[in-house]
């Protein structure tokens, strides 16, 4: 049975809609009945499914949510209301591995009204999106001149020469679990250069190998230990990630 969302879900969902204005959409007890998704868009001869995270919903009902999408064939955007939230979202989206794009209310609603979606595996630009990296460079992504979209049979044969092959570390659940014991012991005291506790905790998440989604989420479980105190907000957990991360890619490149 159709239950109807919240007053901020609904608020959220339309503004969402406005930044499509050529698209139309059905709401309400009038979507798809099995699925229920919190939208369907209609746009360019194409039908989206698209649902709103609100970031109030445990991730375990979620996973749940995730499951009704079995045997849906379209593609599927989700907006949530942070990156951290969508990272989180990412960890528990097996079921949608290959449908769903995610962003966040901030990319979406920004201007320019880039639209940015990020999949399970890096980021899906839209031409004429522009797009800020950790260096604080804007770059405006676009089509090559004369060319566009294409079917998918006009594609030329992937090579495999493109794929450079990865050795992943082994044991990696031993190596998470060994740095969430190293940084339990990391101290963010406020009055006592908390920051740099903070910094220091991402820094090491980084150097023992984990990437940014990883990082974020043994942050997340240290701010809830007793060496935070008081516990690091979301945003501020998100912006250290950043500028970890940030620092380390360029002095990789200089």
């Amino acid at each position: 049975m159709w239950e109807p969302p919240s007053i901020e879900h609904e608020i959220l969902g339309t503004e969402v809609c406005l930044c499509f204005p050529e698209a139309t959409f059905i709401r309400g007890f009038d979507v798809d009945e099995t699925i229920q998704p919190d939208i369907e868009m209609y746009r360019n001869d194409e039908i989206f499914y698209i649902e709103i995270d609100t970031g109030k919903v445990p991730y375990a009902r979620q996973k749940v949510r995730w499951a009704k999408y079995e045997n849906y064939e379209g593609v599927l955007l989700i907006v949530t209301s942070s990156q951290i939230r969508l990272n989180g979202l990412i960890q528990g989206a097996d079921a949608i591995n290959e449908i769903a794009l995610f962003t966040t209310f901030e990319e979406l609603f920004g201007e320019p009204r880039g639209e940015i979606w990020q999949n399970t595996k890096g980021y899906v630009v839209v031409p004429d999106s522009l797009v800020t990296h950790n260096d604080g460079e804007s770059w405006l992504y676009s089509f090559v001149e004369g060319h566009g979209l294409c079917p998918p049979d006009e594609l030329p044969p992937f090579r495999s020469e493109y794929v450079k092959q990865i050795q992943k570390p082994q044991q990696i659940k031993n190596t998470i679990a060994n740095i969430r014991a190293y940084i339990a012991k990391i101290e963010s005291i406020e009055g006592k250069n908390g920051s740099a506790g903070l910094v220091r905790a991402a820094a090491k998440c980084r150097d023992a190998g984990l990437n940014e989604s990883e990082t974020t989420i043994e942050l997340l479980h240290w701010n809830r230990g007793s060496t935070v105190n008081p516990p690091w907000s979301e945003p501020e957990i998100a912006r250290a990630v950043t500028r970890v991360f940030g620092v380390h890619n360029h002095a990789k490149r200089t």
